[in-house]
């Protein structure tokens, strides 16, 4: 066994930076997402359980954690444009808005759940591109602060988290996939990008669990 080393130049592999947001409402609308900031992901916590027999502590059992991220960035895609109805109201119902007459909204409504996509950088490597499902803004929040010299543009924060899916067989319950575009070949990678961006020719699709499985599954 070699020795223990720090400052080899192949294990500086590190993410920064993320783009290609999508989202698609469960009407089926795909959107692009402009505007992002940050991604940052966690796991909530599962409930731990001890489990007792004649006093004694035998088990101390804890469920999986379920995939959740607080996204930072300037807006949704769409938000409250009247040229079109139908993405700023899939959007809304997103946020658990309700347009009770034009131009007037109701907050605090029920949220609807959506999907959606991002790709993290990593320098000189490649990317990843991360699809989730299922997920619900648990909150939103913003500031708006008086102009001044030195103001800057604010941001938004939603805080979201899901609800697993089983689809893809072999697999516990997930909500969170990702594809390395490192271990990928460059030409199974560009058709997938196709696939899922779209082209000029087609529209994009956004896959299902089992239809990304099945896309990266070696025949």
């Amino acid at each position: 066994m070699s020795k223990l080393a720090w400052d080899t130049i192949d294990t500086r592999v590190y993410e920064a930076g993320v783009d290609r947001g999508v989202i698609r409402s469960k009407s089926g609308l795909i959107l692009s997402w402009n505007g992002l900031v940050a991604v940052n992901e966690k796991d909530e916590e599962g409930v731990a359980v001890n489990v007792f027999f004649d006093g004694e502590k035998v088990i101390n059992y804890k469920s999986r954690g379920v995939y959740a991220a607080t996204i930072t960035g300037y807006h949704l895609p769409s938000q409250f444009d009247s040229q079109h109805r139908i993405l700023g109201r899939a959007i809304r119902e997103i946020q658990g808005l309700d347009e009770a007459r034009p131009g007037f909204y109701l907050t605090s409504q029920i949220k609807r759940e959506f999907d959606f996509s991002y790709r993290s950088m990593i320098p000189g490597e490649g990317y990843k591109i991360h699809f989730v499902w299922n997920a619900t803004i648990q909150e939103e929040s913003s500031g708006a602060i008086t102009l001044d010299d030195g103001s800057s543009v604010e941001t938004f924060t939603w805080d979201v988290t899901t609800t697993p899916m089983n689809e893809a067989q072999g697999a516990l319950a997930s909500s969170h996939f990702v594809v390395d575009s490192r271990k990928l070949s460059p030409i199974l990678l560009s058709n997938f990008e196709d696939y899922f961006y779209g082209k000029p020719s087609y529209f994009p699709h956004f896959p299902s669990q089992i239809e990304l499985a099945e896309f990266f599954t070696e025949e």
